[in-house]
């Protein structure tokens, strides 16, 4: 009896015909160094709060961090757009306030107190202080830790899945730009007390954080100006405030607006040793709250 070998349906071609008959997915391709970069440039002009010439600086925060993240994901398939976009803006983070000096310090050899991985590790959700779900940071715990320079509105690329900012305590970290709220839609606790962020009072800024629950600014530079009534509307999720050991410029007995009094979720209010000064005597007097 004659034997005839089945025809192979598994050669080089016909393995190409079978992949594209069934629809196999193509190869995942790694990025190269220039085209992670390209994506962190992406990211930086996309919100126009950010400094757009700061990636042309060779020694500025953002080309530091945007070359180490370049370095640690390029040649790997495990790292997609979400990673390139933690993992720059953790890196801001870090090259913006550790060993920085800012108008509060002029000394920038203040390191950090603690700095496990960061910057030598491409897992960005080993680094101290960070806390992740999915691969995105949800968490940065920062306080007590000696920063100082700047903080970064890069933080604002973090701002669709950070639900948690604890930086209390570190004393020489300075702020005094807020554009980045505006894109802080899941944050739920800002914590800065004792630290150098500086504005006029109580901004109205901080009313763009609609998602925020915790809120502490005590012993800071948010002072000597008003406590702004509209830095409180839209706030109905704010349950626990601490705003001690400042001075606010207000009209006697106009001390707290309503819109802070009547936060439908509030549950504590701290003004311990607040100081009130009359907008138009400019002395202190001691309210009748």
């Amino acid at each position: 009896m004659k034997i005839h070998a089945a025809p192979s349906f598994f050669g080089i071609s016909s393995l190409l015909l079978l992949s594209t008959l069934i629809n196999l997915p193509s190869p995942v391709q790694s990025l190269t160094e220039d085209e992670i970069k390209d994506v962190i440039r992406d990211l930086q002009s996309g919100l126009d709060y950010l400094d757009q010439i700061a990636l042309q600086t060779i020694d500025s925060y953002q080309t530091l961090a945007m070359e180490n993240a370049a370095n640690f994901l390029s040649g790997s398939t495990d790292y997609d757009n979400d990673h390139i976009r933690n993992s720059y803006a953790a890196g801001c983070m870090y090259y913006a306030t550790y060993e920085q000096s800012n108008s509060v310090l002029d000394d920038s050899t203040l390191a950090w107190t603690e700095d496990a991985n960061w910057i030598t590790n491409p897992d960005y959700c080993t680094w101290f202080g960070l806390t992740c779900e999915n691969n995105n940071i949800i968490s940065i715990e920062l306080f007590s830790n000696n920063l100082s320079g700047s903080w970064p509105a890069e933080v604002g690329l973090l701002g669709d899945h950070l639900v948690l900012i604890d930086l209390e305590d570190n004393e020489y970290l300075y702020a005094n730009n807020y554009d980045w709220f505006q894109s802080m839609s899941a944050l739920k606790t800002l914590w800065f007390g004792i630290s150098s962020w500086d504005a006029d009072g109580i901004p109205t800024v901080l009313n763009q954080l609609t998602s925020l629950e915790r809120f502490d600014c005590h012993f800071t530079f948010w002072s000597d100006g008003p406590i702004h009534a509209e830095a409180f509307e839209n706030l109905d999720n704010l349950a626990k405030i601490g705003m001690g050991i400042n001075q606010y410029l207000t009209t006697p007995g106009e001390e707290i607006p309503s819109t802070l009094l009547n936060l439908p979720s509030l549950t504590e209010l701290k003004f311990d040793n607040v100081d009130f000064v009359d907008v138009n005597t400019n002395e202190d007097y001691l309210p009748s709250l």
